[in-house]
């Protein structure tokens, strides 16, 4: 299957423009409907630069609704994905041997870009921005910036009304995207592989080929 990349990758200095819309003063318990309503005005002007319903949009969509398994009031993406295609297939049986970043694959790498993804959903889509992430991040605590502050757990609950939350395995972080957390997705000739987080402490691999709707799991990890 070929995927064009290209034109329509998302830069830097886009990501960096909306970034510097989201004004945020302190955030208080609890949060406002008009916090929730500014971040998903500037969320929907936002996935509008890349608004299409190309293969990307199709792949990334079916595998977030396959590992999600909590809903809450938003989804919340990253503000893109990474997308390779290689003009060679994918060696499923020697995936851990041949790694991804080895020479076999790299002088088949025939594109890379930035991707905003999309959900057709009722559920309303939030992007993770990183001055959301700072904000929100002060409002829960424990984090490692902030010294000497303990995790706010009242704070927590309530964000969590809204919006998947989960505290680091290692500590001092959190993670604030609807898992799964989708952040690269490879276009071989017989399928794409998929890296993504499933939960607060997990990882996988997982390769989709083309004409059928199975999920191989090749690799998986945990912190």
């Amino acid at each position: 299957m070929h995927v064009e990349l290209g034109a329509d990758s998302i830069s830097t200095e886009q990501i960096q423009r909306f970034e510097s819309k989201i004004v945020l003063d302190t955030l208080r318990y609890p949060l406002s409907t008009s916090f929730f309503q500014t971040w998903e005005s500037i969320s929907n002007e936002y996935a509008i630069l890349h608004n299409d319903t190309s293969i990307i949009n199709q792949v990334f969509q079916k595998v977030f609704f396959h590992y999600n398994y909590k809903t809450k009031s938003y989804y919340v993406l990253p503000p893109y994905v990474t997308i390779r295609t290689y003009r060679t297939d994918l060696d499923r049986k020697k995936y851990l041997i041949d790694e991804i970043d080895g020479i076999k694959y790299k002088i088949a790498l025939s594109g890379e870009g930035k991707y905003i993804p999309h959900l057709t959903t009722d559920i309303p889509v939030l992007y993770h921005f990183s001055s959301i992430e700072k904000s929100l991040s002060n409002y829960l605590g424990g984090i490692k910036d902030d010294t000497g502050r303990d995790i706010n757990d009242e704070n927590v609950q309530d964000l969590r009304q809204y919006i998947q939350v989960n505290y680091g395995h290692w500590g001092g972080y959190w993670h604030l995207e609807s898992m799964p957390i989708i952040y690269a997705m490879c276009f071989f000739n017989n399928g794409v592989l998929i890296y993504l987080r499933d939960s607060w402490c997990t990882g996988i691999d997982v390769f989709m080929p083309y004409g059928t709707n199975d999920f191989e799991e090749l690799s998986n990890w945990m912190e």
